[in-house]
């Protein structure tokens, strides 16, 4: 379908260039005579000022833009550090450690959707293996995109 696309792509963009070289072919004179009824171009004091001042203000908001945009970044970055940092210093108030959280999460995982009676039996058979969570594929790849 693509191969498709592009051939009738290709044939409508050469029947315009076609087209175009036709009707310059037909209206093109060929005169070399000098162009003597005007003058030179030339750049007067009003317009040099005009352009120089358009560029200047241009310049300097593209510079001023510039700036903006990594403050924002170096603010964000330091924004996020110190959320982080307080996060941190909550887990060390808690007494919560990053694999405490993770199990809590996969007992979650693990009994969501389950009557009383079934997350009863999956605890007795927890206790009669030691305690290890049994997490399918698909619970650990919700997992690790929470992380």
């Amino acid at each position: 379908m693509k191969c498709l696309q592009s051939i009738i792509s290709f044939a409508v963009l050469a029947l315009f260039g076609l087209a175009s070289a036709a009707i310059q072919k037909q209206t093109h004179t060929k005169n070399f005579a000098d162009h003597t009824q005007h003058g030179t171009p030339s750049l007067n004091r009003e317009a040099a000022a005009g352009l120089g001042t358009g560029f200047g203000i241009l310049g300097v908001l593209m510079i001023f833009s510039c700036v903006k945009i990594i403050m924002e970044e170096m603010w964000k970055h330091k924004d996020q550090n110190q959320k982080t940092q307080a996060a941190i210093q909550k887990f060390r108030e808690l007494g919560l450690n990053q694999k405490e959280i993770d199990d809590e999460y996969d007992e979650i995982i693990l009994y969501r959707g389950k009557t009383e009676e079934q997350a009863a039996l999956i605890r007795a058979k927890r206790q009669r293996r030691g305690g290890a969570v049994a997490v399918s594929q698909n619970d650990q790849g919700e997992h690790e995109e929470r992380l």
